[in-house]
């Protein structure tokens, strides 16, 4: 379409949509109304990470108001659009919409206009409240708007940058769980600031060298996850070049196994349009059904081996059954924890143990066969118990290690949902993200 030909496709949409406005207002029974659409710059409004926001966005609108009814919906030029009738004043109902626009991290794309009953509008200055800033700088967005201060190109980067936003957020969180599951100390057969537990081919220093590759790989991750459909085969490639800086930075693959569960939870979250955790589950185990399996490298791993070996399922079982070990045991386990006055050390202590009776740690089943997986849900509800009656659980974990080391025990399995657990915490904290 050329320049013209947009320009009044442009116009012939904000017609429609006003008509749209004047023909609900003007009928009987009076009533306030809420048009939910999308501020964006440039000529594509309609792209599908735009479409994530506007579908999160009405899930968003209609849990900050309940009762609200739709009259209408559709698409335009001018990108999707949502007309709601709410059964509250239009002051309260301006003050709720601007609450949403600005909490939700993708809120500066979200326009919520409000019309009183009889169809006048109600704007922030009416009721005190300060103008949207600019979508690249902190002056009011009118201001910007009027003097023309932002280039085409950085409006639509920096629309893009907060349309993504709420993945990026989830991306760092994922690369902090594994740095937080990697300090917790003492662990039992695992790496931490002590020692190297169970796999003297590997330091704190290193892994920490692995984890500091995982950014890359969410970013790859997070621009492929706007294509539609989504590329599984890329996001596998991408999996793979993961796998090979981890290995090139550390020289181990030790975080095999949490590359590609937290490439998987990033991948639903981008996919799922109701920003609750149990939607997370769901695409998770959408998403899993249609990946070939963890088996990216030239090399199975370890933990493949030892499903084909003893039959088990372990991180694929754990992906296509929505993560219950982390969404079911090691979160409430931390919750839990937390809510008893436990220290943040105690509590990720605690739902590591949790997480040692209900991972199916292949890891430990490819060291020490069942006896070491046996062993593991062993120790960890005994280990479990001691911190719920306050005893020394710390000495406890010292033994353990210990034993493991002996052993050659690990339980690289229970680690990674251990970080994922510590990731999803985190972010549903900063985002409010809802169960």
């Amino acid at each position: 379409m050329d320049l013209e030909g947009l320009r009044r496709s442009l116009l012939d949409a904000r017609d429609a949509r006003a008509a749209l406005l004047g023909g609900v207002a003007s009928r009987p029974g009076r009533t306030t109304l809420v048009f939910l659409s999308l501020n964006v710059p440039g000529p594509d409004k309609m792209t599908p990470r735009l479409g994530w926001v506007f579908a999160r966005a009405r899930v968003a609108l209609s849990a900050e108001l309940p009762g609200s009814s739709l009259l209408a919906e559709g698409r335009d030029a001018l990108g999707p659009y949502a007309l709601l009738k709410v059964p509250i004043t239009a002051a309260n109902a301006k003050v709720a919409c601007v609450r949403l626009e600005e909490s939700l991290p993708f809120g500066r794309l979200v326009d919520l206009d409000v019309l009183a009953p009889g169809g006048a509008q109600v704007d922030r200055a009416s009721l005190g409240l300060p103008p949207r800033r600019c979508l690249v700088c902190d002056r009011a967005a009118v201001e910007c708007i009027r003097t023309a201060r932002h280039s085409s190109a950085e409006l639509s980067s920096a629309a893009l940058a907060v349309a993504r936003s709420p993945l990026v957020a989830l991306a760092r969180a994922l690369a902090d769980g594994a740095r937080a599951e990697l300090d917790l100390t003492p662990k039992p057969g695992l790496v931490d600031r002590l020692d190297s537990g169970s796999h003297p081919d590997l330091s704190h220093a290193s892994m920490r060298r692995s984890i500091d590759t995982l950014p890359a790989y969410y970013q790859d991750l997070i621009e492929l996850a706007d294509g539609e459909p989504l590329d599984l085969a890329a996001c596998v490639s991408a999996g793979v070049r993961a796998e090979e800086r981890a290995l090139a930075a550390a020289g181990s693959n030790a975080h095999r196994g949490y590359i590609f569960l937290s490439g998987l939870l990033l991948l639903a979250a981008a996919a799922d349009q109701t920003g609750t955790t149990a939607g997370w589950r769901a695409e998770t185990r959408a998403v899993a059904r249609r990946l070939p399996g963890e088996a990216t490298g030239a090399e199975p791993s370890h933990g493949e081996q030892a499903r084909r070996g003893y039959r088990v399922e372990g991180v694929l079982g754990e992906a296509a059954a929505g993560l219950p070990s982390v969404f079911d045991h090691g979160l409430p386990a931390l919750d839990d924890a937390l809510a008893r006055g436990l220290s943040p050390e105690t509590a990720q202590h605690y739902a590591m143990a949790v997480l040692m009776t209900r991972v199916e740690d292949t890891t430990a089943l490819h060291r020490c066969g069942p006896a070491g997986l046996a062993r593991l849900k062993e120790d960890g509800a005994s280990l479990a118990a001691l911190i719920e009656e306050g005893g020394d659980h710390l000495r406890r974990l010292r033994a353990l290690n210990d034993d493991y080391r002996a052993m050659r025990l690990t339980m690289g399995g229970v680690a990674d949902c251990l970080a994922l657990t510590l990731a999803v915490r985190t972010t549903v904290a900063l985002s409010g993200v809802p169960g």
